[in-house]
């Protein structure tokens, strides 16, 4: 499981953190799996289609719902 901080158009630094599975997301650049070395502060252009907010609540997205993109910049791995 990875934390991700979502960002903004224009924002430097995200309000709203999310979490996803690596099974529900592609991670397109760049790839934690081919480089773990990879600095947490690096952004990563992910896409979702299950979110789970803050409260651990899944969003609105799911298997019936178009994928989306997303930049997040990575805060965390766990």
């Amino acid at each position: 499981m990875y934390r991700f901080t979502k960002l903004e158009a224009g924002e430097t630094e995200a309000s709203v953190g999310v979490t996803f599975f690596a099974s529900d997301a592609l991670i397109a650049y760049p790839s934690v799996a081919e480089d773990p070395t990879t600095p947490v502060s690096a952004f990563y252009t992910v896409r979702l289609k299950r979110l789970v907010d803050e409260s651990g609540e899944d969003s609105k997205i799911d298997d019936s719902t178009p994928w989306y993109i997303y930049d997040f910049a990575c805060s965390s791995r766990g």
